[in-house]
């Protein structure tokens, strides 16, 4: 039988959070076939291949567990393998530190069916601490997402819902950015933006995935200036990839040149590191992409 959710959670060092991942998909209460796809980087330096053993050992009825191991690499080309790997109707995504609730898919999955023609479904996350303990929303996510959705990020690659049809039309665009330069980008961001042109989009409301927040986060940099930075140069990297592969009407792009402008201005207050020897040649790479996207030089 097709698998109805295929759910791509990557894990590198992820021995902590991974087991409660998983377990958070084997609780869901619909009843639809799950493939489970975990991806193991072989950079890891932890136990996570221990915990994958151990719960490719505890086989679990509500789900198919397949392990795909490959070589050290970014989230973004460890989700890409993921998503060409996916057989479900439906692919998400589960960082292996954040969890579903025990009613999410079938949540998700009833909207789906109210709504048959939404390719591109979307819920909330709300944002938990080390032991689970609830913070708060994520983001606020705003009543029309489509513009909004050039100037920041709101759409977690975990609150995704993306019906094969839509992945269709996405992933040629996310594989047609093989160069290195785009190795390090907010994938989720950019995700969202094809997504809300390409398909067609759902909010489903009420739905929400618990996101946790702790000291190894890649991307949640509340009180880290280096962390911060680096997401700064991963925005301007995300924005250049959508101009290289995103349909974009007038509007559009007078949206993402704004965006281009406040995001520069924000690295600018650290011009210290931005020419320092470390972050400099990084800085020289993204100005050369820049131009090539934009003027073609």
């Amino acid at each position: 039988m097709e698998p109805k959710v295929s759910v791509i959670v990557r894990a590198y060092n992820a021995e902590r959070y991974l087991e409660r991942a998983v377990r958070s998909v084997y609780a869901q209460t619909c009843e639809c076939p799950i493939e489970l796809l975990i991806l193991y980087d072989e950079g890891s330096t932890d136990g996570t291949l221990e915990v994958i053993e151990r719960l490719r050992g505890a086989r679990n009825p509500k789900a198919s567990l397949r392990v795909i191991r490959h070589g050290h690499t970014t989230p973004f080309r460890s989700l890409l393998v993921g998503l060409e790997e996916a057989r479900g109707e439906f692919a998400a995504i589960l960082d292996y530190d954040n969890e579903y609730p025990p009613d999410y898919f079938e949540r998700m999955l009833e909207a789906a069916e109210r709504s048959p023609e939404a390719t591109f479904l979307f819920s909330e996350a709300e944002v938990i601490d080390e032991e689970g303990r609830r913070l708060g929303p994520l983001h606020v996510l705003p009543e029309e997402p489509r513009r909004e959705i050039l100037r920041r990020s709101f759409i977690d690659a975990n609150t995704m819902f993306i019906k094969r049809d839509c992945l269709r039309e996405v992933l040629p665009r996310l594989e047609a950015l093989a160069p290195q330069f785009y190795d390090w980008i907010f994938e989720d961001w950019l995700i969202a933006i094809l997504a809300l042109r390409l398909c067609r989009p759902l909010h489903v409301r009420g739905a929400r995935v618990l996101y946790r927040s702790h000291g190894a986060n890649t991307s949640y940099s509340r009180g880290d200036p280096m962390k911060e930075y680096l997401n700064i140069e991963r925005d301007l990297k995300t924005l250049v990839a959508v101009r290289a592969v995103a349909p974009l009407d007038a509007e559009d792009e007078r949206a993402l040149v704004g965006s281009l402008l406040r995001w520069h201005a924000l690295q600018l207050e650290n011009l210290r590191l931005l020419l320092s020897e470390r972050r400099g040649p990084y800085y020289l790479k993204y100005l050369r992409e820049l131009l090539r996207v934009w003027f073609g030089l």
